[in-house]
């Protein structure tokens, strides 16, 4: 539809069908002898009562013109296609040229077919006649959603002509349904929308739809609430065409299924769509976008870096489904119950996949199963709403968020940018290094992974420190910084600490730390950065060309012993502690010319390479240095 929401009806067909008379008949409610061959586009509003403005466009019959007609039909919502039900020659043309050059042009729209002059004819078809001659055709053109003969003189039928082309429009029946399917049999998108719809109205999880869940689905829906006797209804008809559409005085999902089929079945498309909508989706039963993105996001400047996260209100809903999930109450969801709690998930079997699931996180392998506790679960929804929070907020939309809690999708997420003072609770880093100096090692052992790195290599990983707050971490493996300069400048600005690993055993392993540094420091200098030397139980070697220490004091980088025991807690609370620092500009001036003790010091974690360091105290966790 346009930007004012009008329905646009293109009327095409061979000349001397009738296609000017019936639009002239249903502007003035009176048939006209004498038309003109083509009269401008016109409005009407549809009697439904809506006030949904319709505008219909007549087209010329002339050959000269068939361009014209080609980018009026290419710009149409719903086209009319009219042939004259006593020339057989115009309803031949509906399959050897109409159809055809519909589809030629690209075109992907309803068609209405509509036979005019039914007064010329002795009587109109039979339901079974009109069938039989229209069948053939709309099986083969799916695009075809109506089909109705009309009179302009006798005005029958005029009206719903048009009325049935709008309604094509708003409660299109191809996505429910295929057009020639005669039992109306639902496509796959609509069974999945109907499922996920009677799984987030079923609050108790017995698959089964109770009294008061039928309620509450009416009363949200449709604005109306049911009546004991209206329920029992329901079931009588639900149980005269579904053998087992109830149990136990409940009503199951085929059940579910055979009500609205019943819906549609007597022409109600506008009761499933009004299901639909409410429930985020738009015209390709897909979540709307507005459905799953807030306002508070949206609202927002798009060139502002948008941070995300959950509210507590957000992750108390999920630490409930846990436990909703959680059937067999050992505190984990195994594979099973994993895959229960994402069946209306749409896309796979769960969100996590595409960020190496199960891998990226503190799985429990197990009789060759996987299982994650609620600290993982939550964990690996903080890591999805952090690198993609659009994606995070589908997902979370599609389980069903705005319909069990009945509040608006703002609730469960906090949202600010760089600038925002705010004390956050996930974080996000970058690791890198060069090759083999032990990334993967590195975060599974600071994260105490139990899975064994070296089988569970991740792009990603995230755990939860004690103090509550999350990180994200995102390890470089393949990626030469060097040579993908843009698209690492992309992740280096979505973290908040860069963790720059070196092997002390490799001569040349910082080498490559300082190249990165120095190639990426006006993009390095505003974060917070760690050095790490890795593989402290190996014999250290002096760094070629320079010393990492000296590279550190000047740039004012701390560096942590990758056998630290709190490694992982030092490295939150560093990260943390720095968050607020660096959304000043002049101590991100600061940080890029190295001045002031600034506030590193203080840190009980922070201790120096060297071992002629101050802060003796850590010396114990340091490796010797090589004086060779």
């Amino acid at each position: 539809m346009s930007k004012d929401n009008t329905v646009r009806i293109v009327v095409v067909g061979n000349k001397g069908v009738g296609k000017t008379s019936l639009i002239v008949t249903c502007i003035k409610k009176s048939f006209q002898e004498k038309v003109g061959p083509k009269i401008p586009p016109v409005q009407i509003k549809g009697h439904d009562g809506s006030g949904q403005v319709t505008e219909i466009v007549d087209t010329s019959s002339k050959p000269e013109d068939q361009r014209n007609v080609d980018e009026q039909m290419k710009s149409a919502d719903v086209i009319c296609l009219v042939y004259d039900v006593t020339n057989d020659d115009s309803l031949h043309s509906i399959h050897q040229h109409w159809m055809p050059r519909i589809r030629e042009l690209g075109i992907k729209v309803p068609v209405s077919l509509v036979g005019c002059k039914t007064d010329l004819r002795s009587g109109y078809r039979s339901k079974e006649q009109l069938k039989s001659v229209m069948d053939p055709i709309i099986e083969e053109f799916e695009e075809i959603e109506s089909v109705i003969e009309c009179s302009a003189k006798d005005k029958k039928k005029v009206e719903n002509m048009f009325w049935f082309a709008q309604k094509s429009v708003l409660y299109p029946m191809s996505p429910i349904c295929t057009p020639s399917d005669g039992s109306k049999t639902f496509r796959e998108p609509c069974t999945a929308a109907l499922r996920r719809v009677f799984v987030m109205y079923n609050k108790s999880k017995d698959d089964l739809l109770n009294d008061d869940e039928l309620i509450d689905y009416q009363l949200r829906n449709f604005g109306n609430s049911l009546l004991p006797s209206a329920i029992g209804n329901i079931k009588n008809v639900i149980n005269k065409s579904c053998t087992d559409g109830t149990y136990e005085d409940k009503i199951t999902f085929r059940g579910f299924l055979s009500l609205h089929h019943l819906i549609l079945s007597k022409g109600s498309s506008e009761s499933l769509w009004t299901i639909f909508r409410k429930n985020g989706y738009n015209d390709r039963l897909e979540l709307r976008k507005d459905y799953f993105i807030p306002t508070n996001i949206s609202d927002l400047n798009s060139d502002e870096i948008v941070r995300v996260e959950f509210s507590d209100i957000g992750l108390d809903f999920l630490r409930e489904r846990f436990h909703l999930y959680d059937i067999d109450g050992d505190g984990y969801l195994n594979s099973d119950e994993l895959e229960n709690f994402f069946e209306i998930y749409p896309d796979q079997p769960n969100p996590f996949i595409d960020y190496d699931f199960p891998k990226c996180c503190d799985a429990v392998y197990e009789d060759e199963d996987v299982k994650i506790s609620e600290r993982v679960f939550i964990d690996l929804w903080n890591m999805i709403i952090t690198l993609d929070y659009k994606f995070a907020l589908r997902c979370f939309s599609y389980i069903g968020f705005q319909v069990e809690r009945n509040i608006d999708l703002n609730e469960a997420v906090e949202v600010y940018n760089d600038k925002d003072n705010i004390e956050r609770k996930v974080y996000m880093g970058l690791v890198i290094g060069s090759n083999d100096c032990g990334k993967a090692t590195f975060c599974h052992s600071s994260m105490n992974f139990s899975n064994d790195p070296d089988e569970c290599k991740s792009q990603y990983n995230v755990g939860t420190g004690s103090n509550g707050n999350t990180i994200v971490l995102r390890i470089e493996h393949n990626l030469d910084i060097l040579d993908n300069f843009m698209e690492i400048i992309e992740i280096i600005d979505m973290c908040d600490i860069i963790i720059m690993l070196f092997d002390q055993a490799d001569p040349h392993s910082f080498q490559y730390i300082e190249s990165c540094y120095d190639k990426l420091y006006q993009h390095f200098y505003n974060k917070s950065c760690v050095v790490v030397p890795t593989k402290i139980d190996l014999p250290q070697v002096n760094q070629r060309p320079n010393d990492p220490v000296t590279f550190c004091e000047d740039f004012n980088i701390p560096i942590y012993n990758d056998k630290h025991p709190d490694l992982f807690e030092d490295i939150l609370n560093y990260t943390k502690s720095n968050q607020n620092l660096n959304t000043n500009d002049e101590w991100k001036w600061l940080k890029g010319i190295a001045v002031g003790t600034i506030s590193l010091a203080s840190l009980a974690v922070l201790y120096n390479y060297r071992e002629n360091i101050q802060e003796i105290e850590f010396r114990k966790y340091l490796p010797k240095r090589n004086t060779n």
